[in-house]
């Protein structure tokens, strides 16, 4: 199995610097439990590799899977990449994950050249389709093509605990692509439910990824002598335990040699909130001002508050 994740283009490759495949290596962790040979594409031709050369590496390889993690980004390219291994390894299965992957996304619904879509998180419809393969399985989570159509079988109902999935960073799968930056799930799930945005309508509630687990990730970081950690999680000053969190992050930094970076809303940011963040290591956060706009902001389900937006910058500053 070949796992893909194709960076956002670019004419002098800055972005592709910043091509941390971390859904993929999830996924490559969960089929080497299983006993399978899953291997990420290797750094320099999955982040700088042209359409050609990546092709030419996968069918040397003659993979009997090949999963991609498609982002608005890298979408349309890697269906050009399926159509063209398609063409030339019929028999090879195709996966495509990613926010990208939805039944009602109509630009997805006009390609025939994959052979399986995985609807939100990937992990258990992936350790499902690994268990079953060659056989694909006729479970909820997938997008699948019946009588010459798309067929949708319905979301599943309760995602799995965090903690079941191993981390793809204590097992070392990605250090070749960390460049001396931790990129960071510690949750998933959004306390906001914005209207133009998808992510929240994957997941019903906010869970948390074990305390233990992310703080051995941002430890083996420090060992390794890193730079720099980025918090993925949306609205990081809402999250659940953040005291705690903030606590053992001060524990394991003592010495600051990690900067942390996250995003949040400013309104949420108090002096001594501001003060601790600072103590553990924080140098940045985005503070995620969506609009000033009172029309805008019903529209989109969003609230703003602007003394308290303007106090939390400055404390954040201060």
């Amino acid at each position: 199995v070949v796992l893909v994740q194709l960076p956002v283009q670019g004419h002098d490759f800055f972005f592709s610097k910043e091509n941390i495949p971390l859904a993929a290596a999830y996924l490559q962790v969960i089929g080497k439990e299983l006993g399978m040979d899953v291997a990420l594409l290797p750094r320099p031709l999955m982040s700088y590799g042209s359409d050609q050369a990546i092709l030419r590496f996968i069918l040397h390889i003659q993979p009997d899977m090949v999963g991609m993690s498609c982002y608005e980004w890298n979408v349309e390219r890697s269906l050009f990449l399926a159509q063209q291994l398609k063409h030339h390894l019929p028999a090879c299965t195709i996966v495509l994950g990613g926010p990208e992957i939805t039944p009602d996304n109509e630009f997805l619904l006009q390609h025939r050249d994959f052979d399986i879509g995985v609807v939100g998180e990937g992990e258990e419809a992936w350790e499902l389709l690994l268990q079953s393969f060659p056989k694909i399985p006729d479970a909820h989570g997938l997008l699948m093509k019946k009588e010459g159509r798309w067929h949708f079988n319905g979301n599943r109902s309760t995602p799995s605990a965090l903690g079941r999935w191993p981390s793809p960073y204590l097992s070392g799968e990605l250090d070749s692509h960390l460049n001396g930056v931790l990129w960071l799930e510690t949750v998933r799930g959004c306390v906001h439910r914005c209207t133009y945005c998808y992510y929240h309508k994957q997941f019903p509630r906010i869970r948390t990824f074990p305390m233990e687990r992310i703080a051995m990730e941002v430890k083996r970081a420090w060992e390794k002598g890193f730079k720099e950690v980025v918090f993925l999680d949306p609205c990081f000053a809402r999250r659940p335990d953040l005291e705690k969190l903030l606590d053992e992050l001060a524990n394991i930094n003592y010495d600051r040699q990690l900067q942390f970076h996250a995003e949040g809303n400013a309104e949420e940011i108090d002096p001594p909130l501001a003060e601790k963040m600072g103590r553990t290591g924080f140098v940045q956060m985005e503070v995620g001002l969506q609009s000033i706009n009172k029309n805008t902001l019903r529209k989109i389900h969003r609230s703003f508050h602007p003394q308290r937006f303007l106090q939390g910058v400055r404390s954040l500053q201060d």
